[in-house]
């Protein structure tokens, strides 16, 4: 009788630990399972989405086109990048700065600003000798020739006269095309500053 009881324990303790180990294996599988989904989840977040891609109309490499124009410029200049703004920073030694932005998704843009003293906002001959080197050298894909073709023609109309602001529109001619956007150039009193900017996009 021993015996029996003995080897009846056994068994039902036999049974107990195998049902309870392939309890424990049913529970741990749906552990891994979700780990592997969740790092896939992890990874997918770091591919950039392929649809935001397929919608953009122009290449959006800001910082290569960026670069590479003032690199063109001067080989050995140095620049910081402002990744908010999408743009490069240039400081020049007597304090005056250059702001450079090349790209875009929807559009694909042009602007520079260049910002100096306070006094130069008084000087109408300085400020539109500054926008044509803006143009001709920060510029490009015709944005640089058209606007030194507007502003040495004199193709251009004060739209905005205040104190501390003067906003110029170009008069486009036939040679542009209709996708391409003048937004043309202004300067403004900034404080102690003085800022000169242009720009235009491709639609």
């Amino acid at each position: 009788m021993k015996y029996f009881l003995l080897s009846l324990s056994i068994i039902v303790l036999t049974v107990a630990c195998s049902s309870n180990q392939k309890k424990v294996e049913q529970e741990k599988e749906p552990v891994i399972s979700s780990e592997k989904e969740t790092k896939k989840k992890i990874d997918s977040i770091n591919e950039p989405p392929l649809e935001i891609e397929s919608d953009c109309v122009f290449d959006t490499s800001t910082y290569k086109f960026t670069s590479e124009i003032l690199l063109k410029f001067d080989r050995k200049i140095h620049f910081s990048w402002d990744k908010n703004n999408q743009q490069a920073i240039v400081k020049f030694p007597k304090g005056d700065s250059l702001l450079v932005h090349i790209g875009g998704c929807y559009h694909f843009g042009y602007s520079a600003e260049y910002r100096t003293n306070e006094e130069a906002f008084s000087n109408p001959d300085y400020l539109m000798a500054k926008t044509k080197w803006l143009a001709k050298n920060f510029l490009d894909n015709g944005f640089d020739t058209n606007y030194l073709r507007f502003i040495s023609s004199k193709q251009y109309v004060l739209q905005k006269d205040e104190s501390d602001w003067k906003v110029y529109s170009v008069k486009i001619d036939s040679l542009i095309a209709e996708n391409e956007i003048y937004d043309g150039f202004d300067f403004k009193r900034v404080g102690k500053r003085t800022h000169i900017s242009i720009s235009g996009y491709i639609n």
